[in-house]
């Protein structure tokens, strides 16, 4: 019901360049009534913005203009790694200015869901233009190096040190940060 839904809502693809040169991809829905208020809809880990049909659905129905991004390497965006919200969260400013080219008035929320919510998380440290009035993070991690020490020990049983200083290495070297920024 809630794809069917997203299918005859009449979404649009949108797309912006991401600082590192990413071809990203969103989808929006403009509101039946014309409203200033505008919602970024951020998805967990390995999911695409698809994934997030039922929160749009309900925030469309609260009067809200809706993008949902697919982070970098999910969905219909470019990319080779899934940054775990350290490099969505400059992807989010972008979608923000986007916004802001259609609407100079928008008042735009921010939500996101666990890779989401770590993204919107991440921004909140970011300087944000005054058109960004709420944040909310639902089950977002803590740091991208917690969450991952806190999988190795959950599923493998296996032990941080010396693993996750070895994937910080790495993840530098592939990804230009380290694991402990995120």
């Amino acid at each position: 019901e809630r794809q069917k839904w997203f299918e005859e809502a009449g979404f649009e693809d949108i797309y912006v360049e991401s600082n590192d040169g990413l071809k990203l991809h969103s989808s929006m829905l403009k509101n039946e009534v014309a409203t200033n208020k505008w919602i970024i809809v951020f998805h967990g880990y390995g999911g695409g913005g698809k994934h997030m049909i039922s929160s749009a659905q309900n925030f469309e129905s609260m009067g809200y203009n809706v993008v949902i991004p697919d982070a970098r390497g999910l969905g219909m965006s470019e990319g080779h790694y899934i940054g775990m919200g350290w490099h969505e969260r400059l992807d989010a400013l972008k979608w923000i200015d986007y916004i802001l080219t259609e609407d100079r008035n928008a008042e735009i929320a921010l939500y996101g869901v666990s890779m989401g919510g770590a993204t919107v998380m991440m921004i909140s440290g970011e300087e944000l233009p005054s058109n960004v009035k709420v944040i909310v993070e639902d089950c977002g991690y803590t740091s991208a190096w917690d969450e991952f020490s806190y999988q190795l020990k959950q599923i493998f049983n296996i032990p941080t040190f010396p693993v996750m200083n070895f994937a910080s290495i790495v993840t530098k070297i592939k990804a230009g940060y380290f694991l402990e920024e995120a």
